[in-house]
């Protein structure tokens, strides 16, 4: 199975291997423009939820012929979306029961729309540090199998995710062998097991949001829906070496403080470990920096000054 292969899904041919974003703001998209370009391919989705953050997208998308373009998508469109309508719409409670909860939701029907036969979500401050076929092909163990020919989703433990107190005491009961996993990024084959993860994560995630201790959150509610799935329907879950998902994971090894650095850090006792795609790890000062930016601005601005020029007159 090559990355570049393509199949037939209904009428229209998608790409076997995608990669997906959720983008919210003008930071967002900056932070998701820039992740996209390292992955080297078209097959990008960057979904927004609002028109302002829709039509930003298109104007970032670079005016070359180049790959590393992506596919800008209104996700309020999509079909799951509407259906989805009790929980979605402007006035529903989920949608307002937090600050977070409409960039949450962004990000989870992103994830449930996925087109792609293998998918890859990435939060958009994460920074891919090879091209989403190297990236493929590092999770294959030989020409004929790979991690995904087993396994349904892959993700890496969130190493900030520590108990305050005994697993006995946890409110679903978590066992003690069970590690809360990191959902800034997430690798998936399309099948139905997985999409009814899609969906319950969803429903878990709305039906806690009355509750007087949600706080906007979405890995949490994966982590539930994930064990409770892992129980009941023998979803295949592996965990992801850390190189995968480098948040947080950093202070534990010898690489340095930059980007995808595969130098050792100064003073390392020890080697360091190849990163596959590091995560927060640029500072918002560097996003704003992005000759894409300064163009955007120049946009805006022009923009602004036609529309006040057209109103004095």
């Amino acid at each position: 199975m090559h990355a570049c292969l393509l199949w037939l899904g209904g009428a229209a041919a998608f790409p076997e291997l995608g990669a997906i974003y959720a983008a919210t703001g003008h930071m967002s998209l900056l932070q998701a423009t820039e992740s996209a370009g390292r992955l080297d391919t078209p097959h990008v989705i960057i979904n927004t939820l609002l028109p302002d953050d829709l039509a930003m997208c298109k104007l970032l998308k670079p005016n070359t012929k180049a790959a590393h373009r992506w596919e800008c998508k209104d996700v309020t469109a999509s079909f799951a979306w509407k259906q989805y309508r009790e929980l979605t719409a402007d006035g529903a409670p989920c949608r307002g029961a937090h600050a977070l909860a409409p960039s949450r939701l962004l990000k989870m029907f992103s994830i449930l729309t996925s087109p792609f036969k293998v998918s890859i979500f990435l939060d958009t401050d994460t920074a891919p540090c090879h091209s989403l076929e190297t990236l493929y092909t590092q999770l294959r163990a030989t020409d004929s199998n790979g991690l995904l020919d087993v396994y349904d989703v892959l993700m890496v433990p969130a190493r900030e995710a520590v108990r305050a107190g005994p697993a006995s005491k946890a409110s679903w009961a978590e066992p003690a062998a069970w590690t809360q996993l990191n959902s800034g990024v997430i690798v998936w084959s399309s099948r139905a097991i997985t999409k009814k993860l899609w969906q319950r994560w969803i429903a878990l995630y709305c039906s806690e949001s009355s509750t007087k201790d949600f706080n906007g959150g979405d890995q949490h509610f994966l982590s539930q829906a994930m064990l409770r799935m892992v129980r009941e329907d023998r979803l295949q879950l592996y965990q992801l070496l850390p190189q995968w998902n480098f948040r947080s994971w950093r202070r534990h090894f010898a690489n340095g403080p930059k980007c995808c650095e595969a130098r050792p850090a100064d003073g390392a006792a020890t080697d360091p470990v190849p990163i596959y795609v590091d995560h927060g790890c640029h500072k918002d000062s560097y996003y704003l920096g992005l000759p894409q930016a300064a163009h955007v601005a120049k946009l805006r601005h022009n923009a602004t000054a036609a529309f006040f020029g057209h109103m004095v007159r």
